[in-house]
């Protein structure tokens, strides 16, 4: 059977009702299939239940899945094998997303053979993940409150599910508070992140895990830029009053310059006798 590629594909038709793909040739490979002490692979998190004999009885194995990766239909069936080999127990494959275009895509079955096996994740979405709004059930479960704002923070309980699950952070140990409420911001709209900052974080507050301060910095980026090109706005419309037609090189110098030069002109609009003459300054 190992030298014989034709035993292969009639074995494989026999087995399967198929021949298998058009213009492919069934060829000898590797028989060794690594045991998972070598495996390199690594789920995010594995939890497994036992009996009061110590015995595992259901294995979890969960995934959290922040975009599509179609390389996933393949890891993840090896991670459901490779758990059920040591265990030999059920095993669940979990997968949490905070997106629900990522969630139906994990839903899809993953197909496994040409027999019909399927593997089925089990999705845990934004749909599935409760909004907590009580800081008392908050409080329960701190890292299930800041899931529940990292999923609902931009939506209409934004500001409900971040003070709930701000509000159990201030009890934690440093690193879990400062990695959890930043990561609580960093999932708000723009408005609930205002209000909340406002509600309940200090003056002077800045993110302290490496989470936060990236969405922080990207926040302070984004915000200079909105200003920006704002005031361009406001000086290319106060240019049109004084001047009556703006030419396109003037539009294009206003749009494109920094904001400190767009502040020095702002300053020095109603002196200038000519738009030539306020970017000339």
């Amino acid at each position: 059977m190992r030298s014989s590629p034709c035993l292969t594909q009639t074995l494989f038709q026999l087995a399967t009702g198929t021949r298998g793909p058009r213009n492919a040739r069934w060829l000898p490979d590797d028989i060794e299939f690594p045991d998972w002490r070598f495996v390199p692979h690594r789920a995010d998190l594995v939890r497994t239940k036992r009996d009061v004999h110590d015995r595992v009885r259901q294995v979890a194995v969960f995934e959290v899945q922040l975009r599509r990766d179609e390389s996933k239909h393949a890891s993840w069936p090896f991670y459901v094998s490779a758990a059920r080999l040591r265990w030999r127990c059920p095993v669940t494959l979990v997968v949490v997303t905070l997106r629900r275009s990522v969630a139906r895509w994990s839903r899809r079955p993953i197909r496994l053979d040409t027999a019909g096996s399927v593997l089925c994740p089990q999705v845990i979405g934004p749909d599935e993940i409760p909004v907590i709004t009580s800081p008392r059930r908050a409080e329960r479960c701190p890292e299930l409150a800041v899931l529940s704002a990292a999923a609902h923070g931009r939506g209409p309980y934004g500001v409900e599910v971040a003070r709930a699950a701000l509000s159990c952070c201030f009890g934690l140990d440093r690193d879990r508070a400062a990695l959890y409420s930043d990561f609580v911001i960093a999932n708000l709209s723009e408005q609930a992140a205002l209000a909340v900052r406002n509600l309940m974080l200090p003056d002077g507050w800045k993110p302290l895990s490496k989470i936060g301060r990236e969405s922080y910095d990207k926040g302070f980026a984004a915000g200079l830029e909105e200003s920006r090109l704002a005031l361009a706005e406001t000086i290319l419309a106060l240019l049109g009053e004084r001047f009556s037609a703006v030419s396109p090189d003037v539009e294009q110098t206003v749009r494109a310059a920094d904001l400190e030069r767009l502040q020095r002109w702002g300053r020095r609009l109603l002196s200038a006798t000519s738009a030539d003459e306020l970017l000339a300054t």
